[in-house]
């Protein structure tokens, strides 16, 4: 079974993230373009809440026997197998483990259009993977 702390942990700090995202949800493209102090929040909004994510991920994947995850993607997908995560929705936030690669590693080359598509639209899914993961931690176990 999972460290239930260090999980809820991580769920909070997911939390705080999606707190920071929602601020600027209501600004344009361009408001968040040509104000680098907002560019910036947000991209570490994303950063730590993607990362939170994955970390999750991370922690139930090994504590389940998986010794080696290719990458933080299959991490993700990896919670589909489990039944932790729908499958369908462990594909579908799978690919947010790219856009935490760029945003900490080719910081300088990350698709504006595609961040202000993923702060307009899928905020949504952050919360969903918040209630799968709350609902598996909740779930009666057959151990003692």
């Amino acid at each position: 079974m999972p460290d239930e702390m260090l999980v809820k942990e991580h769920l909070l700090e997911l939390e705080k993230a999606l707190s920071v995202l929602e601020r600027y949800q209501k600004l344009s493209e361009e408001q968040i373009a040509r104000d680098t102090g907002i560019l910036y929040a947000v991209l570490h909004g994303f950063q730590v809440a993607i990362q939170n994510l994955i970390d999750i991920a991370m922690h139930i994947s090994m504590e389940h026997g998986e010794k080696k995850l290719e990458d933080y993607a299959q991490a993700l997908l990896k919670l589909g197998e489990l039944n932790v995560l729908p499958v369908e929705f462990a594909k579908k936030i799978s690919g947010m483990a790219g856009l935490r690669n760029v945003i900490v590693h080719e910081y300088t080359q990350v698709d504006l259009k595609k961040l202000y598509h993923y702060l307009q639209n899928n905020l949504e899914d952050f919360y969903t993977f918040n209630t799968y993961i709350l609902n598996f931690l909740n779930a009666p176990t057959d151990k003692p």
